[in-house]
């Protein structure tokens, strides 16, 4: 920024706020060091009981880029479809979204100290789909970047992270249970679930199902009709909407909700893969403080590291021979995914089903008391256009009973 504004209008700029001291501001647990590239600092501050920031500090940390036009004392940030306007002085900002812009009231407008300009910390962070936190105790702001957890799953599995990204037009998922009785194999018994997922459009997908097996209760379940069903849904911002000409299907979803909380759905179709961990980590900005963050920080690295990894150029292979790293303790439950929505066909038809017609759920507990011997392998290649996930998942009780999972993922 050009120094070139006189003293006068810096004052003025500044004799209708409040001076509440220096705070201090995290990203993902780490202190923010507000010193600029010239060696200048200007650090964080409450002003007007708002955590205020240096405007292109805090937008280059959060991935923004930043222009500024000295004749309007108007800055510009953007990131990818996103993009911001802020002027010193007023109270008034615009966000552009996808080609919408709004205008939002600021709590605390845009103000000059030592010649650089601090901004809502919250509004930035807010508008770059970050979420923030409050810890009174430790006057500190923080903030939490769920690309931070997702690069982490980069790091360790890259090509899984490729398929959890891919946005592709048609899925495929394949799962087989296949039940061992250890002491007497007539007993044994399989069952197979086949989907597939079409999307139609950027709102809508028609997901077909079939199901067989040995056991009674797919043996019952094909026989009741339900061996082979479709659902067309359509997504939109308030739930969904779906029919099916599946004849006993189409009978219970007569009286069924169609709002996403209603359906215990969390999250909405079009959000994004930080969404999508933020719903998975489920954190309450009213509950985390620095400590309880840093330990949730610190359970999702030890759950990382709790697997080994081999990866080549194409593939990744995950693999787990230790049961604890399916418990993820206190802040981290990892099988509480089957009602999280976001902007992916495989996740959306797997949530919409199992909450429309299974209404199923596994918890980590209830998972490691009726098996307390787990191994797992998970392998994820990318061939020509279409990444697949393999999963084999084995699982034995106190009681001579083996259930061996084989899940299949194209897309």
């Amino acid at each position: 920024m050009k120094k070139f504004l006189l003293t006068f209008l810096a004052v003025l700029s500044i004799s209708t706020v409040t001076f509440a001291g220096n705070v201090s501001v995290q990203l993902n647990g780490e202190i923010i060091n507000f010193t600029d590239s010239n060696g200048q600092r200007v650090d964080a501050q409450l002003i007007n009981n708002r955590t205020m920031v240096p405007l292109r500090k805090i937008f280059e940390l959060l991935g923004a880029t930043v222009d500024w036009d000295d004749a309007t004392q108007t800055a510009y940030a953007t990131k990818g479809d996103t993009s911001i306007k802020l002027q010193i002085d007023n109270p008034i900002a615009e966000v552009t979204e996808n080609g919408v812009t709004r205008k939002v009231t600021l709590d605390s407008k845009p103000v000059l100290v030592n010649w650089r300009t601090l901004v809502p910390l919250r509004f930035i962070s807010e508008s770059l789909g970050k979420q923030v936190a409050w810890d009174n105790a430790n006057q500190t702001a923080i903030i939490i970047d769920y690309d931070y957890f997702l690069n982490k799953i980069n790091q360790k599995a890259p090509m899984l992270y490729k398929l959890i990204a891919k946005d592709s037009s048609t899925s495929r998922i394949t799962i087989t249970r296949n039940y061992y009785d250890l002491s007497n194999s007539a007993y044994n018994t399989t069952s197979n679930v086949y989907g597939t997922i079409f999307k139609n459009s950027d709102n809508s997908q028609t997901i077909m199902v079939d199901l067989s097996g040995t056991s009674e209760l797919f043996k019952e379940i094909v026989s009741e009709g339900w061996g082979s069903i479709d659902l067309d849904i359509t997504y939109n911002e308030n739930g969904i909407t779906y029919s099916t000409t599946s004849t006993i299907l189409n009978q219970m979803l007569t009286n069924k909700s169609n709002t996403y909380k209603e359906l215990e759905l969390t999250g909405k179709y079009n959000d994004s893969l930080g969404d999508m961990m933020k719903s998975l980590l489920n954190i309450n900005e009213n509950n985390i403080n620095v400590a309880t963050f840093m330990n949730i920080k610190n359970e999702f690295d030890s759950l990382l590291n709790s697997f080994t990894y081999s990866n080549t150029t194409s593939t990744s292979t995950i693999k787990i021979n230790n049961e604890q790293a399916l418990i993820a303790g206190k802040y981290i439950d990892i099988t509480d995914f089957d009602n999280v929505i976001f902007n992916d066909e495989i996740m959306k038809a797997y949530s919409v089903v199992n909450k429309l017609i299974f209404n199923y759920d596994v918890k980590n507990d209830e998972l490691i008391y009726d098996y307390p011997t787990i191994n797992a392998t998970i392998n994820v290649s990318e061939i020509t256009d279409s990444i697949d996930l393999e999963m084999n998942i084995e699982l034995i009780n106190d009681y001579n009973e083996k259930v061996v999972y084989n899940v299949k993922v194209s897309k």
